[in-house]
């Protein structure tokens, strides 16, 4: 009985590989019509797809099936017919004929045109920051903001898992960059910049992709205020780095992997290099750069590696964005908007420069917050990121009733969409207008420009002052300079005062160690300034007058909680808001500028436990929104946190309040306006105008990285 089963068995079997066959031979031919009688080329793919399922064991009718599915893609242009033909030669030795027909095919490959393809690679949570494709295709490296470990994700399981394991951002601080990592050209290893919290320092690590992670440190000097990885050199001997030094300079240097040595090549000044990659010879390195202070044009730059010559091979008045080379070096590939919108253009290279003028290779990339290069594999394809959006703000000049909250006839002041406008503020006279333009490529705004308006007119005048940051920025009474808290070109924080005309930058006040300076504005006489002291021992706040002539700092006030400085048009007091730890209240206090003490004008439930009464960050806050011309009342405004950076408006809670004890008054400020939040209002002196600072909410979205190929002619399929 028991060999009568075990032969059932056998023949079940056959006769099951038998049917399978019959099928795989009926969609072949099925196939076959679609192919040359119907010309449906898809359809046919279909049907050799089913047949080398059903072909099983049978390797012959597999492979013959794989050959004809690759002609037809062949016939389509798609890169795809390559792939297969390769599948062929590497898993079917054994089908000589088939192996044969494959690498026929593969030769004609190479001049086949082929159809330009872009396809989705991976969708990743909201906190993917920097990521960057492996050579070969199959890993992205990315930083997980989550935690802020280095992590991985591979392409075809459609898996994650972490290089670091760091923790909570509770239990470490240390953490990867967010901005840009580098993966070496045999796949193997990756560069990154970790922060040492303990030691307070960024350090240039490398470890390996594949098995163990063990990472070493390659690079760290404490005084260097950041290190970024670029890319690997082809024979990964070395990396080409960024280095952001204390003053804000940027320097392109190449360290190397064995001793950590590193060799500036170029020292450039206070704005960024976007990407910086080998040409796959090692003897260039090709970056994009700022053509002008504006920081929004680029050109394309080639360096040698030894730092003595630089070229511009597609020279253009306009964006202008490295993507990296070709594998064979011959194309040099980069983003412009030479022919009205963001394009892939690539210009071909050899022996050092450019071979003739830039050629359109992809019109019309994907609109996006934000495109970011994320490498260019062996096979050819160039992959990229897309960031999730950035909030743009929008400046409105509005006819304004200070008494009754009412803004009407409302008329936009931004008018270019690269831009992002911020922080108003009137000169004495009302006469010009101020305010912050951050500006960039698509929604995501990079480089700050100060702007001058002058209202009757409506000319504009720019400013590019040599700070490493600053901002807001307060009219002088004269009308000549403005006041502003930043940082210098050598790192110094401080109290800095910008020449209205030339934009020359002088010194007011360095912060000593242990402090920070914030918030400074003009008394009305011009003899002095205020500002708000931070002092990071004691984590308490000053208002501080200083004397403009003698230097002589008088301290007005000190607590644990106070608000920006912004003084009474009259210069006669400072709202802020404060805290009483005795009934766990919040308060709005009316704080003398001659040193008196100050006057509480509300006082509210603080809405959270007592323990974070302090935390600006947290619950409701009443703020002082703007000032009446008059300077007997001002605009207040409910604020909720947690806050990042911005202050959401309470809709149902703005009030004019006086400053002589009288109660506060409600407004209903117009919900055209205010419905677009956060709202800031600077009043015009004349008190019948107002600039509206408003925000344009980005549209939320994964990060996502996109593939392009088949964009560049007779590309070559190896990396050299």
């Amino acid at each position: 009985m028991k060999s009568i089963a075990i032969a059932a068995m056998i023949f079940a079997v056959a006769w099951a590989a038998a049917a399978n066959e019959k099928k795989a031979n009926e969609l072949i031919q099925a196939a076959q019509a679609k192919e040359t009688i119907q010309g449906d080329l898809k359809g046919a793919i279909a049907s050799y797809g089913q047949a080398v399922q059903e072909a099983g064991a049978n390797r012959g009718l597999a492979a013959m099936a794989l050959v004809r599915m690759a002609e037809c893609y062949q016939k389509m242009g798609d890169a795809e017919a390559r792939k297969i033909f390769e599948q062929i030669v590497r898993e079917y030795g054994d089908q000589k004929e088939a192996v044969a027909a494959a690498r026929a095919r593969l030769g004609a490959t190479e001049q086949m045109p082929r159809r330009q393809t872009i396809t989705l690679a991976w969708s990743g949570s909201k906190d993917v920051r920097a990521a960057r494709v492996s050579p070969d295709g199959r890993f992205i490296v990315f930083t997980d903001w989550s935690t802020g470990d280095l992590a991985v994700h591979d392409i075809a399981a459609g898996t994650d898992r972490h290089l670091t394991n760091k923790g909570t951002w509770k239990e470490s601080q240390d953490h990867a960059d967010p901005g840009l990592n580098a993966i070496s050209k045999d796949n193997r290893r990756v560069a990154y910049t970790w922060y040492n919290s303990k030691e307070k320092r960024p350090e240039l690590r490398i470890g390996n992709l594949v098995g163990a992670f063990d990472p070493r440190t390659v690079y760290h000097i404490p005084e260097k205020e950041w290190i970024r990885p670029h890319d690997w050199s082809p024979d990964g001997s070395s990396l080409a780095v960024v280095v952001i030094t204390p003053g804000g300079i940027r320097q392109i240097g190449l360290i190397s992997v064995a001793d950590g040595s590193l060799r500036i090549l170029k020292t450039l000044d206070i704005y960024g290099v976007a990407g910086t990659f080998f040409s796959p010879d090692g003897k260039y390195l090709g970056y994009d750069y700022p053509q002008s202070d504006s920081g929004v044009e680029k050109d394309i730059v080639v360096l040698s590696v030894d730092g003595v010559r630089e070229i511009r091979p597609a020279a253009h008045a306009g964006i202008n964005h490295m993507m990296g080379w070709s594998p064979d070096g011959k194309w040099l590939l980069f983003m412009s908007d030479r022919n009205g919108s963001m394009s892939l253009w690539g210009v071909r290279f050899a022996d050092g420069k450019p071979q003739g003028a830039p050629e359109l290779l992809r019109e019309n990339m994907p609109a996006a917050p934000s495109v970011d290069p994320a490498g260019i594999t062996q096979s050819g394809a160039l992959y990229y990121s897309i960031e999730g959006g950035q909030d743009r703000y929008r400046i409105q000049i509005a006819d304004f009733d200070f008494a009754t909250g009412k803004l009407s006839h409302a008329k936009d002041l931004s008018q270019d969409y690269l831009e992002s406008d911020a922080d108003a503020g009137w000169s004495q006279d009302g006469r010009q207008l101020v305010y912050k333009s951050l500006r960039g490529p698509g929604p995501v705004a990079t480089h700050e420009v100060i702007v001058i308006r002058q209202m009757e007119t409506g000319q504009n005048r720019e400013l590019y002052p040599k700070l490493a940051g600053s901002g807001p920025w307060r009219w002088s009474p004269d009308g000549r300079s403005f006041i502003t808290a930043g940082y210098d070109l050598q790192r110094r924080q401080g109290i800095f005062r910008i020449d209205a005309q030339a934009g020359d930058v002088s010194t007011l006040l360095l912060t000593r160690p242990g402090e920070t300076s914030w918030f400074p504005a003009w008394a009305p006489d011009g003899k002095s300034f205020y500002f708000m002291r931070e002092y990071s021992k004691t984590k308490d706040f000053a208002y501080i007058r200083v004397d403009l002539a003698t230097g002589k700092e008088t301290e007005l006030i000190r607590r644990r909680v106070l608000a920006q400085v912004y003084p009474s048009p009259d210069g006669q007091y400072i709202v802020s808001h404060g805290i009483d730890e005795a009934t766990n209240s919040r308060t709005l206090l009316l704080i003398p500028t001659d040193g008196g003490d100050p006057r509480e004008l509300m006082r509210y439930p603080s809405g959270v436990s007592p323990q974070d009464l302090a935390d600006t960050s947290k619950g409701a806050w009443v703020m002082r929104g703007a000032w009446a011309p008059d300077s007997r009342s001002f605009i207040a405004y409910k604020a909720r946190g947690p806050f990042k950076g911005i202050q959401y408006v309470d809709a149902e809670v703005v009030w004019r309040v006086p400053i002589d004890g009288g109660k506060p008054q409600k407004l209903d400020i117009d919900s055209t306006v205010r419905g677009l939040a956060p709202i800031m209002l600077a009043v015009h002196p004349d008190g019948k105008h107002a600039a509206v600072q408003q925000v344009e909410t980005a549209p939320q979205r994964d990060p996502e990285v996109w593939a392009v190929e088949n964009f560049v002619p007779a590309v070559s399929a190896k990396m050299q």
